[in-house]
């Protein structure tokens, strides 16, 4: 009965891995802001970076799409755009899936996508806390997002919206945490 279940496991295994359309790596830039004023005011962002791999199940024009982002973004709002070396960083880990889908494909190499998803957000804000007076961070957020990009020999470009629909500050109503998310990467 052991060998059978360990048969069994092993064929969904190979089934699982022939399934496997690919990979997706890539990094880019991240600009955060809350939806309160309070802690992101107009015309700034909390400006960082993010690095990120898919996986994309099932071949063709609709797939399946598992994923996890790591977003380091500054704690501190500002007018600047500036990558990294923010005095205080809150750190996010995004586990992400839903469904990926070619819009257009213009040759087999030249492709245009889309992706719809939802998204686990673990909020670490580590060396925030200290400068962050009475409030603090929750533990997570759940957000929703949606990508546009264009993929060309396997070089790929995105940008994606993620809409927060949980508070990021605990006991502060309509304190979501919004991105917007551009990235340069690889398929293979």
């Amino acid at each position: 009965m052991k060998n059978l279940l360990y048969l069994i496991v092993l064929l969904i295994s190979v089934n699982f891995v022939q399934a496997q359309a690919g990979m997706h790596v890539y990094l880019g830039a991240s600009q955060a802001y809350n939806q309160l004023e309070e802690f992101t005011p107009v015309n700034q962002s909390h400006p960082g970076y993010h690095i990120g791999v898919d996986g994309r199940l099932n071949e063709g024009n609709m797939y399946f799409l598992f994923g996890a982002q790591f977003h380091s973004t500054s704690h501190e709002p500002s007018t600047e755009f500036k990558l990294m070396d923010h005095p205080h960083d809150v750190r996010w880990l995004k586990g992400r899936g839903g469904l990926g889908y070619h819009l257009f494909r213009i040759t087999k190499k030249f492709k245009v996508r889309g992706k719809t998803l939802a998204s686990l957000d673990l909020i670490y804000p580590e060396l925030a806390i200290a400068t962050f007076g009475p409030y603090r961070y929750n533990d997570a957020t759940v957000s929703g997002v949606l990508g546009l990009g264009i993929e060309l020999f396997g070089l790929t470009a995105d940008i994606e919206y993620h809409h927060s629909f949980v508070n990021a500050i605990h006991e502060i109503k309509e304190s979501k945490v919004n991105f917007w998310a551009v990235n340069a990467g690889f398929f293979f």
